[in-house]
């Protein structure tokens, strides 16, 4: 992973954007705390979703996340991308979105758990009353995976102002000995989004153990799963005709897509630019991949973004009912000043295979017009460096 800027420069900084970055993300989320207030009960509604820990695992923190604001924007990435909401939009929304904090034994059977698994079984938002032991600390809490939080306290209790409208085919895999596996696979065919796979998976409805799943290890679970099954459709498929390039950005994140004939391959090289967030002062270029064969080990460099990035590949190539090597190259530039969560990640991507492709006879020329054309900012001697499979494609050329 790349370091975060360090927390000693913020203190000598204090705002002066020695980071290099446009704006600093430590004022903006304290310029937008002022505006929100909260109290120790909380009359709101679940969007619904909820977090999980990792920490002293496999006794975590689950937080339900509540909100006084509209409950279909609270948590819904999709509607942010076609709603063209900025990052200030996001973390406006995202600010007033929070919940309470309890420690819970994975595994073991609680009363406060037993709410939050009815909750995230709902199809609907439910209308929810929250209590604190105390008032809450109004902040912001960003990660790489999933979207930002603002205020978290302990909680006191939590209750339903309504019956959730319970999703019947979600309620029957709860109550059947299916693997999570086999349950997040059928849902998936069934036409479910991974958000939702995400959610039910991270509250312990899916597989025959029912214990709760940390939150950024069920979005990398989801999106690995329904990958590997969509795999296995397309290694039946032909190998696409030309190189077809798709482009696409999304919050100063831009990818350029490249569908290559020949048997399946994929990875992701990401540049992050000097002045972008999670850069420590200067250019940084990773990348992970798999020839041939899915890859079996976690891709430590790029992290949740290989899988997020993936899924969206397969399900074009799903839709298209071919199969490529596929090379995606992604720059993160000095405008995405603060962390949204891998979601951007994979709506960007889909977002560009959304779109018709140009056909070009070779990768070089492809590579060529992204760089004259698309406005790619690295050079692509840069990107052969860090990329195996542009490596292999030059050594089968020659």
């Amino acid at each position: 992973m790349v370091s975060v800027i360090r927390p000693e420069l913020c203190i000598r900084c204090k705002g002066r954007l020695w980071c290099g970055l446009e704006r600093c993300p430590l004022l903006e989320a304290q310029r937008r705390l002022r505006n929100v207030r909260v109290s120790r009960e909380i009359e709101g509604y679940t969007p619904p979703s909820l977090l999980v820990g990792w920490k002293g695992y496999p006794n975590v923190n689950v937080t339900p996340l509540v909100t006084q604001e509209d409950p279909r924007v609270a948590d819904n990435p999709p509607l942010w991308v076609s709603r063209n909401f900025s990052i200030d939009d996001i973390l406006d929304v995202r600010l007033h979105t929070g919940g309470g904090k309890k420690r819970i034994r994975v595994d073991e059977p609680d009363r406060i758990l037993s709410t939050v698994q009815e909750l995230a079984m709902s199809r609907k938002p439910v209308a929810t009353d929250v209590e604190f032991y105390r008032e809450p600390r109004v902040t912001v809490s960003f990660s790489n995976l999933f979207p930002p939080i603002g205020f978290q306290g302990p909680l006191r209790s939590i209750a339903l102002s309504e019956n959730p409208k319970v999703d019947k085919r979600v309620e029957k895999l709860y109550y059947d000995e299916v693997k999570a596996k086999d349950a997040v696979i059928y849902l998936y065919d069934k036409g479910y989004d991974v958000y939702n796979l995400a959610r039910y998976l991270t509250a312990g409805i899916l597989g025959i153990q029912k214990r709760l799943v940390p939150t950024r290890w069920a979005i990398t679970a989801v999106d690995s799963m329904v990958s590997e099954h969509l795999l296995q459709e397309i290694y039946s498929y032909p190998p696409v005709e030309s190189i077809l390039l798709f482009h696409s950005s999304l919050y100063d994140n831009h990818f350029y897509i490249f569908f290559i004939p020949g048997p399946w391959a994929f990875e992701l090289v990401e540049a992050w630019a000097a002045r972008s967030f999670w850069a420590s002062g200067k250019k940084v270029i990773l990348s992970d991949g798999e020839f041939g064969r899915e890859r079996k080990t976690y891709a430590e460099n790029v992290g949740g973004s290989y899988y997020a990035t993936k899924l969206a590949v397969l399900e074009k190539l799903r839709r298209m009912r071919r199969i490529a090597s596929v090379l995606v190259l992604r720059e993160v530039r000095e405008g995405y000043y603060a962390p949204l969560g891998v979601w951007q990640v994979r709506e960007n991507v889909r977002q560009a295979l959304s779109t018709k492709p140009l056909s070009f006879p070779s990768l070089r020329e492809a590579l060529l017009y992204a760089k004259e054309q698309l406005g790619m900012r690295v050079d692509i001697e840069d990107w052969r460096e860090k990329s195996e499979l542009m490596k292999g494609i030059q050594r089968r050329l020659f």
